[in-house]
């Protein structure tokens, strides 16, 4: 891809610009590389190893933010009467059984028995 497909054929004198000085251009990024020994070169292994070790211990030892106050006010959910999660509608009303169905508590079980055709 050339330079001007990139940069785009309305700036064509931009493109110009940047081929007249690509020297200045090259040189600066190089310098920026230098003074940055991380990114700007290639690194033996102990030089990597160093550095992660010294971003690690730096990472660990650096300050923690203030904390934070999570106890703002508590809004009542919208399809909730309470925290128990008890689901209302869409109405706004709890939902029920259909009419004419048998709801048997025992000890140990649960029985709901609701009859379909009158559903």
């Amino acid at each position: 891809m050339i330079l001007a497909d990139i940069v785009g054929y309305e700036e064509l004198d931009t493109v110009a610009d940047l081929i007249k000085h690509r020297r200045e251009v090259t040189r600066s990024s190089s310098v920026d590389a230098e003074e940055n020994s991380v990114v700007g070169r290639l690194q033996t292994r102990q030089e990597r190893e160093e550095a992660l070790r010294r971003q690690d211990h730096e990472h660990k030892h650096a300050a923690l933010g203030p904390s934070l106050n999570r106890d703002g006010p508590q809004y009542p959910h919208v399809y909730r009467t309470h925290e128990a999660s008890n689901k209302l509608s869409a109405h706004g009303r709890a939902y029920t059984l259909p009419v004419g169905s048998t709801h048997r508590d025992e000890e140990v079980l649960l029985t709901i028995i609701y009859d379909c055709f009158k559903c």
